[in-house]
């Protein structure tokens, strides 16, 4: 998922600040897209695991145990969620110091 693009004929009427502050938002918007894509993925790996978990040939039928490939690529996906949403965090932060900066 990636932010739109700003029109190149708006774009051309748009002060500098307002510019820079789309490509602020846009940059925001494409790391939320990426998080979003990685819940995804946490998702899907997961309802995979649950409809068909992959068992190992040594486990028994009373406590199968599933393959740790599928563990791995969750906690991955929900590590890089994490990183993404933590880093949409700092972006805003500054945008919200300059909001109120610019009205003092």
């Amino acid at each position: 998922m990636e932010a739109p693009l700003l029109n190149p004929e708006i774009a051309a009427q748009l002060y500098d600040s307002a510019k820079t502050r789309d490509a602020h938002l846009a940059g925001v918007q494409n790391c939320v897209g990426s998080a979003i894509a990685a819940v995804g993925s946490i998702a899907t790996y997961a309802l995979e695991s649950i409809q068909s978990p992959k068992i190992l040939e040594d486990s028994s039928e009373e406590s199968p145990v599933i393959e740790e490939d599928n563990h791995t690529a969750l906690v991955s996906c929900a590590s890089d969620a994490g990183r993404l949403i933590t880093d949409v965090f700092h972006q805003l932060s500054p945008a919200e110091n300059d909001t109120y900066m610019s009205h003092i």
